[in-house]
């Protein structure tokens, strides 16, 4: 121990967040999200892995704390693997499962009666997640294993429950992370380069929000008025739904992929200096590269598809003239009844 506090300040503890524990979670987070954004109807047996993934953490991380053989940082690690956007994003659609609204995951979120206990799981491991770091936070020493005299954690009390409970929702994470860097930077303990590559992510994302919302606003609100909706929600699902269909990899990357990046940051900065980022072969880091496999071949199962995909893409369309074929009107919101109107159509209603 006194060996470790020479050259790092804090204890590792591979099998909770060693590097492969942490790429494991990493890319099971983002293929997954992959399969859910483009190919939701088979997203349910990589649904199904994340909640035994995220259960078989917690409970394992809870039987760990029960024997003190945890230490506090590492609880919380935990924690926050557990809590990515993807758990954000399941519980988001759990919740439109409860009040029978259409999603992308009804095959194993909707609100049939056989959905019922996949809904209550994620509403679960939510509960439990944000319990469990709650306690991580705000709990004595005592409930922990001894830190060594050199480990010095000063982010728990009421304000880091507070805190680490909202960073796995999008953009609070990002948020956290783009005042991390920015204090750090007025600090002198980082440069201005470092920050100003932590906020390109973020940067490019509101600018091409702001770019199509400008070049699609027209045709959009012709087609939002073609549905006639009364209800103020419902025309704004159904400006939602009309401009993730017209720009699916920018849907994408604003309701996943941004998120997730800022959510690794987040991680890394937490074990940054750490002995946890020394490779060690552990039986919990065997153990986490099979996580990957089942939406690893789901995604793998995906790429026949990818090159249409790829010349689907709002630039690649630009750039070569072509246009997108056919887009879903959703008449009354509902997946089951959409109907197929070309977009040549929508541009002349808009004439």
């Amino acid at each position: 121990m006194n060996a470790t506090c020479q050259v790092f300040f804090r204890c590792p503890n591979t099998d909770v967040s060693g590097i492969l524990v942490r790429v494991s979670a990493y890319l099971a987070n983002l293929l997954l999200g992959i399969v859910i954004m483009y190919h939701p109807k088979e997203a349910s047996g990589g649904v199904r892995a994340q909640l035994l993934t995220v259960y078989s953490l917690l409970i394992s991380a809870v039987i760990a704390i029960y024997t003190k053989g945890l230490t506090r940082f590492h609880a919380g690690m935990t924690a926050f693997l557990v809590l990515s956007p993807l758990s954000f994003t399941l519980g988001i659609y759990t919740i439109l499962g409860f009040f029978n609204r259409p999603h992308r995951l009804d095959s194993i979120l909707s609100s049939r009666r056989e959905h019922l206990i996949p809904r209550l799981a994620v509403i679960g491991f939510w509960l439990i997640a944000i319990c469990f770091i709650v306690f991580t936070s705000i709990s004595s020493d005592n409930n922990f294993t001894p830190p060594p005299p050199c480990d010095t954690l000063v982010d728990k009390g009421a304000f880091a429950a507070v805190t680490y409970s909202l960073a796995f929702i999008p953009y609070v994470g990002a948020a956290l992370v783009l005042i991390a860097f920015t204090v750090a930077y007025e600090d002198g303990e980082t440069t201005k380069r470092v920050l100003g590559i932590v906020s390109v992510p973020l940067f490019l994302l509101v600018t091409a929000l702001v770019v199509a919302v400008i070049i699609s606003r027209g045709s959009l609100t012709a087609q939002v008025r073609m549905l006639n909706l009364t209800s103020r929600s419902k025309r704004f699902w159904a400006y939602w739904r009309l401009f993730g269909t017209r720009y699916p990899f920018l849907h994408f990357c604003g309701v996943f992929l941004t998120p997730m990046i800022y959510w690794v940051i987040l991680n890394e900065i937490r074990l940054f200096g750490t002995a946890d980022n020394i490779f060690l072969i552990s039986f919990g880091q065997v153990l986490a590269v099979f996580v990957v496999l089942q939406p690893l071949f789901q995604v793998f199962m995906m790429i026949p598809r990818a090159g249409r995909w790829f010349s689907n893409l709002a630039p690649i369309r630009l750039i070569t003239g072509r246009q997108q074929e056919f887009v879903p009107i959703p008449l009354d919101l509902q997946e089951e009844h959409s109907g197929m109107v070309s977009i040549t159509s929508w541009d002349k209603f808009e004439e």
